[in-house]
């Protein structure tokens, strides 16, 4: 029985190294942004231009999506928010749509400058920030600058380092290479979702879409190199404090991705409230999006 487990592993990764040598033998063109936009507009932030899809009507919330992620990560919460708040999903500069110079800082500061950026331009009053994963810290580093333009915060399986410290630049491409071609491949995208997700999530053609449509613009390699290698992580320093400024945070149980001391670590020194889903993964806004469309209406009333 356990030869034939070996063999099944064998084959499997076999198989993954074969289609991924496909893959990398054959690029396709980077497809023209324009091209692949189905819905949503651009504006001009932080001398970039930036791709975001506007929802609802109310008090302003903006989405900030994680790493690999794009605007569209947030399809079903914004759907549950709409009647009662105006939802802006972003795409940062390099991810997305927006546009990816090949020269430009993809680091956690300049990120959460062109977030600041945005709401100055777009945002009627305080903005509420939600974040995923690694946007967190670019949510946080934008209020710790700017709390002025921002209510508060809801984070959801939040994540503050996504890559090494210290990671080379030539290592930091080879990565963005391997990464750029496996996101072109639907069954290896859903592989990963599923994987990251709790149990029983069923993958949609939105979250697929949401990361594999962005890997075909031009210069998303280049950009996604860089992000790795440019202030990827968050100082203790740039944690906001709690005074007058509500935080959320909410994550899965089932999380293999977003660590649990972090959650806790953030619930401690912010004073944000703290709820865990049982059975969630990686995924809370598309997981659970009804119930997370609940907790946060429920924390923004208060």
């Amino acid at each position: 029985m356990r030869w034939m487990l070996r063999l099944g592993l064998l084959a499997g990764l076999a198989w993954g190294v074969r289609r991924l040598g496909s893959l990398l033998s054959t690029p396709p063109e980077p497809t023209t942004t324009d091209a692949l936009v189905a819905g949503g507009r651009f504006v001009e932030a932080d001398g970039i231009r930036l791709h975001f899809e506007e929802r609802g009507s109310g008090p302003p919330v903006i989405f900030i999506h994680g790493l690999l992620g794009s605007a569209d990560v947030w399809a079903g919460l914004a759907a549950r928010l709409d009647p009662h708040f105006t939802t802006f999903a972003l795409d940062l500069p390099g991810a997305g749509l927006s546009d990816k110079p090949a020269v430009r800082d993809y680091g956690t500061t300049a990120q959460a400058r062109a977030v600041t950026a945005f709401a100055e331009n777009e945002c009627d009053g305080p903005a509420w920030l939600v974040a995923t994963s690694a946007g967190a810290r670019v949510a946080l580093s934008a209020m710790s600058r700017r709390p002025d333009l921002f209510a508060g915060a809801a984070l959801l399986a939040p994540v503050l380092e996504a890559s090494p410290r210290g990671i080379s630049e030539d290592w930091a491409l080879c990565i963005a290479n391997l990464t750029t071609a496996a996101l072109r491949s639907r069954r290896l995208v859903g592989v990963a979702l599923r994987t990251a997700a709790g149990p029983g999530m069923q993958v949609d053609r939105t979250l697929l879409d949401a990361f594999m449509i962005p890997a075909r613009t031009e210069g998303f390699a280049a950009a996604l190199a860089a992000s790795l290698t440019t202030g990827n992580h968050l100082d203790r320093e740039e944690l906001p404090t709690p005074v007058g400024k509500p935080g959320l945070i909410i994550r899965g149980l089932n999380d293999r991705i977003a660590p649990a001391a972090v959650a806790e670590q953030l619930r401690m020194e912010t004073g944000a409230e703290l709820h865990l889903l049982p059975g969630c993964g990686h995924f809370p806004q598309s997981e659970r999006s009804d119930e997370v469309a609940r907790l946060f209406r429920d924390f923004v009333a208060r």
